[in-house]
C-alpha cells in the first residue's frame, strides 16, 4: 500500500512539473524567468524520474544518479532567484558553482557519496554512505541557505507585487529546503536512509507556488491561497466523513447515503459561502493596509520637501535678520533732525515690530528643519502660560478685528517639558484653526477658552475650545492627517493640524479633537508631560 502511494505521488509529480513549466514558459516566452523556471522543471523531472526508477529497478545506479542529478538542482534554484530579485552574479562566482555541481555530479555516481547499496525502492535506498557524503551535504546546505538569506533580503527590500511575488516563492522554497535538508542529508547522516521517499511532495509544492507566482502572482496575496486551501480541505473533510461516521454509528448504509448525498450537494456552496465571507474580510484589510502605507509614503514626502524649503527659506531670513538693524539705524540717522520725537518713537516700534517677525520665521524655520531631523531643539522645562501669552500678544489684533472673546484659565505654576518655540507653534496654529471656525458661522457671542489642569502621572492637560462652526464627525480623526482640512480649498492647505501632531508627537504626547458636530463648537486637547 505505501509504495502504491508512492509511485502515484512520483507520477503526478512527473506529470505535474514539466507541465507547470511548459505552463510558464507557454505564458510568456520571452520572459527570462519563465525560460528559466522551465529548465528548472527539467531537471526537477529528471530528478523525480530517477527516484521513481528505484521502485522498478533493483539496480544501485539509481541512488546514485538521484544524488547526480539532485548535484545539479542548487546551482539554477539560485539563478532563478537572482533574476527574480535582480541580482547580478559575479562570473567567477559562477562558475566555480558549476565547476563544483558537475564535480559532485559525476562523483555521486562513484562509491565516494555512496559507497554500498544493499537495497534499492523508490526515492531511496539502504545501504553505506561514503567519505564525500558529509562534504556533498554541507556543499548542498550551504547554497541552500545561500538562497535563503537572499530570499529574505529581497523580501524586506520588495514592495508591492514584488513582495507578494516573493512570498509565493518564499513559502514552497521554504518547504522544499526543509523537507530535502531533513530527508535526503541530515536523517541519513545518522543511519536512516527509509524517509527520503517521501521528499518530491515538497517539489511539487515548491513548483506549484512557484508557478503561480510568475503568471497570476498579482491576483491574490498568499493568504487567500493558503484560506482557500484550508476551506477546501475542512469542508470536504466534512463531506467524506460526516456520512461515513453516521454509516458507522447507525450500520445503515442508506442513512450513509442520503447524508452523502445531501453533503456533496451542500459543500460546494459552504464553501464558496465560507471562502467569499474570508476573503472579504482579507481583502478589507489589505485595503486599509494600502491606504496606511500610502498615508506613510506621503507624509515622508512631505517631510523631505518640508525640510527643503525650510532650508531654502531660511538663506534670505537670515540676510533680512542681519540687515534690519542696519537699515533701522541709517534711516533714524538721517531723520532725525527732520521728524518729531512722537513719529521717531512710532517708526522704531515699527522696527521693532518688523525685526519680531523676522526673528520668529527665523525661529520657525529653524524648528522646521530641527522637525526633520526627528527633533524639536533641547528640551526643558517650560511655562505654559508664558508660552500661551506669546502666543496672544500676536492674535491680540485679530481676536479683535473678528470680535472673538478669549478667556485664559492657566496658573502661572504649570510648567511643561518640551521645545518653546516649537509649543507656541503648536498653539498658534491650533489657535488660528479655532478663530477660522467662525468664518461663515453666524454667532453673536464668539468665544474661545483656554485651560490647563495638572494629571496624574506627571502630565498636563491643555484645552482649547471654541464655540464654532464645529468639526463633522466622521473628520474628528482625519483633521491631524497632510492636507486634510475643513475649509475651502484655496483658504487652507490642511497642514497645520498636521505639523502640530508631529510635534506633539516627538514631545511624547498625545493630541486630539472633539466635537459635538456641525454649528456646535469644537476642542482641542493636548496632553504634555511635566
Amino acid at each position: 500500500m505505501q509504495e502504491l502511494f508512492l509511485k502515484v505521488a512520483y507520477f503526478l509529480a512527473i506529470l505535474g512539473a514539466p507541465a507547470l513549466g511548459l505552463f510558464v514558459y507557454a505564458a510568456n516566452r520571452q520572459g527570462a524567468i519563465n525560460r528559466l523556471f522551465a529548465i528548472l522543471s527539467a531537471i526537477f523531472t529528471v530528478w523525480i524520474a530517477v527516484n521513481l526508477m528505484g521502485g522498478f529497478s533493483d539496480n544501485p545506479i539509481w541512488p546514485r544518479f538521484t544524488y547526480a542529478f539532485g548535484s545539479l538542482l542548487p546551482i539554477p534554484i539560485l539563478l532563478f532567484i537572482c533574476k527574480l530579485g535582480e541580482i547580478k552574479i559575479s562570473p567567477r562566482f559562477l562558475f566555480a558553482g558549476w565547476v563544483a555541481t558537475f564535480l559532485f555530479f559525476f562523483l555521486a555516481l562513484t562509491d565516494l557519496v555512496i559507497k554500498k547499496v544493499t537495497l534499492v525502492r523508490i526515492g531511496g535506498f539502504e545501504g553505506e554512505l561514503g567519505p564525500l557524503y558529509p562534504v556533498w551535504t554541507l556543499s548542498v546546505v550551504v547554497v541552500i541557505a545561500l538562497e535563503i538569506y537572499l530570499i529574505s533580503r529581497l523580501y524586506q527590500r520588495s514592495t508591492g507585487i514584488k513582495k507578494i511575488q516573493l512570498q509565493y516563492v518564499g513559502l514552497g522554497f521554504f518547504v522544499l529546503a526543509a523537507v530535502c535538508t531533513l530527508l535526503d542529508m541530515v536523517i541519513p547522516l545518522l543511519g536512516n536512509t527509509y524517509w527520503m521517499s517521501y521528499d518530491c511532495l515538497s517539489v511539487l509544492l515548491f513548483m506549484g507556488f512557484t508557478a503561480y507566482a510568475i503568471v497570476k502572482y498579482q491576483f491574490m496575496d498568499i493568504k487567500v491561497v493558503i484560506t482557500r486551501a484550508g476551506i477546501f480541505a475542512l469542508v470536504y473533510c466534512f463531506i467524506l466523513w460526516l456520512p461515513l461516521w453516521l454509516g458507522y454509528k447507525t450500520n445503515s448504509w442508506l442513512l450513509t447515503g442520503i447524508a452523502m448525498l445531501i453533503v456533496a450537494t451542500a459543500g460546494p456552496f459552504i464553501y464558496t459561502r465560507l471562502r467569499l465571507a474570508i476573503e472579504r474580510r482579507f481583502f478589507d484589510q489589505e485595503k486599509v493596509k494600502l491606504a496606511q502605507d500610502e498615508q506613510l509614503r506621503r507624509q515622508k514626502t512631505i517631510d523631505t520637501f518640508s525640510a527643503s524649503m525650510a532650508h531654502e527659506i531660511a538663506n534670505p531670513i537670515h540676510v533680512i535678520v542681519g540687515l534690519i538693524d542696519v537699515v533701522k539705524i541709517k534711516t533714524l540717522q538721517d531723520l532725525k533732525d527732520n521728524i518729531p520725537a512722537k513719529e521717531r518713537v512710532y517708526l522704531e516700534e515699527r522696527f521693532g515690530q518688523i525685526s519680531e517677525g523676522a526673528f520668529r520665521i527665523a525661529r520657525m524655520v529653524k524648528t522646521i528643519r530641527e522637525f526633520a531631523s526627528q527633533s524639536t531643539g533641547a528640551f526643558k522645562p517650560v511655562v505654559l502660560k508664558e508660552v500661551v501669552n506669546n502666543v496672544l500678544t500676536m492674535l491680540t489684533g485679530k481676536l479683535k478685528e473678528e470680535t472673538i472673546d478669549l478667556e485664559l484659565n492657566i496658573a502661572d505654576d504649570i510648567n511643561v517639558i518640551g521645545n518653546k518655540i516649537a509649543l507656541e507653534e503648536v498653539i498658534l496654529n491650533i489657535l488660528l484653526n479655532s478663530i477660522e471656525a467662525f468664518v461663515g458661522c453666524e454667532k453673536a457671542d464668539k468665544k474661545i477658552t483656554i485651560t490647563a489642569q495638572l494629571k496624574p502621572e506627571n502630565k498636563v492637560f491643555l484645552t482649547i475650545r471654541d464655540n464654532g462652526c464645529g468639526i463633522p464627525k466622521n473628520m474628528l480623526n482625519d483633521i491631524f492627517l497632510d492636507f486634510v482640512t475643513t475649509k475651502p480649498s484655496s483658504s487652507n492647505l490642511g497642514m497645520g493640524l498636521s505639523l502640530c501632531r508631529k510635534i506633539i508627537n516627538l514631545h511624547h504626547g498625545k493630541i486630539w479633537a472633539e466635537s459635538l458636530g456641525e454649528n456646535k463648537g469644537a476642542s482641542i486637547f493636548v496632553e504634555l508631560p511635566c
